[in-house]
């Protein structure tokens, strides 16, 4: 298993969070299998729930058994309810080489692992048949499928040496079975959810190497061993009392959701964190960005502040010493095998403020009456040279403390001032309320991760595009958004990618590229957008050819950013090239939570009948599950009283009111000062 299965971030020695693979016996043993199967040209599909690291344990199989081959050429393919035929076997053939009359295969030489994610996403049709699954069945059987050309339609072309694996979630709660007419060609095993020891290994081997004992301070040592037991009670906290409902769909906390918060904290400089207390708010900020982001009622928000504050007692309690295992780790089963012990003791602790006592007591209370602190990366500026006022540095983006919302409302204002002194004809105007700075706060963070993915949801006019286009403009982001105008198309949305991958991967530009509800024309740009989220390959975006010679291009980059672990071969450049794409484009998608049929005025009855759109928010997030498990998803609530308020005034202010009492009318005169 995984740790760093959900995306960005920056650990220790500047390693990549979705770099980090940490082994688990559990792992060790998918991996065997997977290695043996494999071997035998024997397709595999693993099955599981949702966040059970399915995929990740493949990668990791990729990583440490077919890397090394030589002559293995991996495919990833991520389906989605629109994922048709056509696409396939587009996907398919952009792999495949002639090598005499009708036989196609990888280069001469070389096997082809065809790997295939979500594969019970395609749409069932009125006939209660997948079309795509039918056709991915057709290939495994005749190991042929037709020619696309109109000369030679209807004639079969030969596929050799293509090895299958596929993953799909657990059937039920709108995922749709496989037919067992393709189900049978495949060994078939399940992935359960890992193990609270497990989950406690994988997230204490990443602190503790983040934060070694000889370079941290005491205080925050103390603390290590037990943020990951008190992170899981919390995250169980919300599986058990946060359900899904049809209006709470996206409420599934994942081990997506977990890794986003170890991922923030692998994120803080260990100079930075003197005490037990700075240790616990950065816990409490990333708790809260990762899981409470996400609540969509202010009901829900307020119990889970609740209980964080009961585990915050839990965390700052002194621990019993039979709780910690020889290795330094509450639950650290590597550490106990090691020496020779079959089972780490596992305290179960129970949120209680009276939790600890004395010193403990009194740091959980000082650290919950101090309030929510937020950590940002935009606190320090660039260095000009005094003379001639030439930029000598760029502005360092360290994560840290960023003290009051006050405080850093004053930073950000700067921010605006100059955005909109730079963007005359596009200027930004925004009011800095409470809730506009936490959201800008969180949509700020997530930019600062690699592979960090925003969807954002809330109605039109709620400030979502105008707080990204200021976050991006404050962490020195290229700016996209598409711009409709008559004709435009799927090519055209592809067109407009191509030029992103190539300015994010060549010209090394970090890139935000911002999409809104009425951008989506076509329900294809999701499929576009699924792709880009799950893989970051999109198929027939590049020719072979323009993609290798770019992925050449890129050697330089890739000998100095990974050192002695760059390989000097063909298919470690064309990953590097995927990497440096999902790394530097930044997907923000601005959606509201509101259907179009919802709002139309139609009288139509067959409209008015229909339960769900195939354009609603809640039908494309079922259609396009990467919407919610690739992007971190940040809720807008209605604003609140305080929020209009600051929003009149700021509307106001230039508006004078002379009211003339002597007129019999009580005619009211208003002119705007300028």
């Amino acid at each position: 298993m995984a740790g760093g299965g959900s995306g960005g971030g920056s650990s220790n020695g500047g390693v990549s969070f979705s770099s980090l693979l940490v082994p688990t016996k559990h792992s060790e043993k998918s991996i065997f299998l997977l290695n043996q199967l494999h071997s035998q040209s024997y397709p595999t599909l693993t099955m599981g729930g949702t966040g059970t690291a399915k995929t990740t344990n493949i990668e990791l199989f990729f990583k440490t058994k077919l890397n090394k081959n030589d002559n293995m050429i991996i495919k990833r393919i991520n389906f989605s309810s629109l994922t048709s035929p056509l696409i396939f076997q587009s996907a398919i053939e952009g792999e495949l080489e002639k090598r005499g009359g009708k036989n196609f295969g990888p280069p001469l030489g070389k096997k082809l692992t065809l790997f295939i994610d979500d594969m019970n996403m395609p749409e069932v049709n009125q006939w209660n048949d997948q079309p795509t699954l039918e056709f991915l069945r057709y290939l495994m059987e005749k190991k042929s499928f037709c020619f696309l050309d109109k000369d030679k339609r209807g004639e079969l072309k030969i596929v050799e040496d293509m090895i299958h694996m596929g993953a799909m979630g657990s059937v039920g709660g709108g995922r749709n079975d496989i037919p067992n007419r393709l189900k049978r060609h495949f060994f078939i095993f399940n992935i359960p959810i890992p193990s609270s020891q497990t989950i406690y290994a994988i997230y204490g081997t990443m602190l503790n190497g983040k934060f070694p004992i000889d370079q941290t301070a005491s205080a925050v040592v103390d603390l290590i061993p037990k943020i990951p037991q008190v992170t899981v009670q919390l995250w169980n906290w919300l599986q058990s009392n946060m359900l899904p409902s049809p209006s709470k769909f996206h409420y599934v906390f994942s081990l997506r959701e977990l890794s986003r918060v170890f991922e923030g904290i692998l994120r803080m400089d260990i100079d930075l964190l003197n005490s037990s207390i700075d240790m616990a708010h950065l816990w409490r900020h990333e708790c809260q960005r990762a899981f409470m982001d996400k609540l969509s009622t202010l009901k829900d928000k307020e119990a889970f502040m609740s209980q964080l504050d009961d585990f915050t007692y839990v965390l700052m309690a002194p621990t019993p010493t039979s709780a910690v295992s020889p290795g330094g780790i509450v639950g650290d089963t590597t550490s106990v095998a090691r020496r020779g012990s079959t089972k780490p003791s596992i305290p179960s602790f129970q949120p209680s403020p009276a939790a600890g006592g004395g010193r403990q007591k009194n740091l959980s209370v000082q650290v919950i009456k101090e309030g929510s602190k937020h950590y940002v990366n935009f606190l320090r500026d660039a260095e000009y040279d005094e003379e001639n006022g030439e930029m000598i540095s760029e502005a360092p983006y360290i994560y840290e403390d960023g003290g009051t919302l006050d405080s850093l409302k004053k930073k950000v204002l700067t921010y605006l001032d100059k955005y909109n002194l730079q963007y005359l004809n596009n200027k930004l105007s925004i009011v800095l309320f409470e809730d506009a700075m936490k959201h800008l706060i969180s949509i700020s963070r997530v930019l600062g991760m690699p592979r960090g993915n925003l969807l954002l949801v809330g109605v039109g006019g709620s400030g979502k595009q105008s707080l990204t286009r200021l976050a991006s403009y404050i962490s020195n982001y290229f700016i996209f958004q598409i711009t409709l105008v008559k004709g435009y198309n799927v090519y055209s949305f592809l067109d407009d990618f191509r030029e992103l991958y190539k300015k994010t991967a060549m010209q090394r530009k970090k890139t935000t590229f911002i999409i809104s509800n009425s951008d989506i024309i076509d329900e294809n740009f999701l499929e576009v957008i699924n792709s880009f989220l799950t893989t970051g390959e999109i198929p027939k975006l590049f020719s072979k050819d323009e993609l290798l010679s770019m992925s050449s291009d890129l050697r330089p980059f890739a000998m100095k950013e990974r050192g002695n672990d760059f390989e000097d071969k063909q298919s470690y450049l064309l990953q590097y090239f995927i990497d440096s794409v999902r790394s530097n484009l930044h997907l923000v998608l601005c959606l509201s939570p509101i259907s179009s049929n919802q709002t139309s005025t139609s009288n139509s009855t067959s409209t008015s009948n229909q339960m769900l759109s195939k354009d609603s928010f809640s039908e494309r997030c079922r259609r396009f599950p990467s919407l919610t498990t690739c992007c971190s998803i940040d809720w807008f609530l209605p604003l609140p009283q305080e929020a209009l308020v600051a929003v009149s005034k700021h509307f106001l202010k230039n508006i004078e009111i002379n009211s003339n009492d002597d007129d019999d009318n009580n005619n009211s005169r208003v002119t705007r000062n300028t």
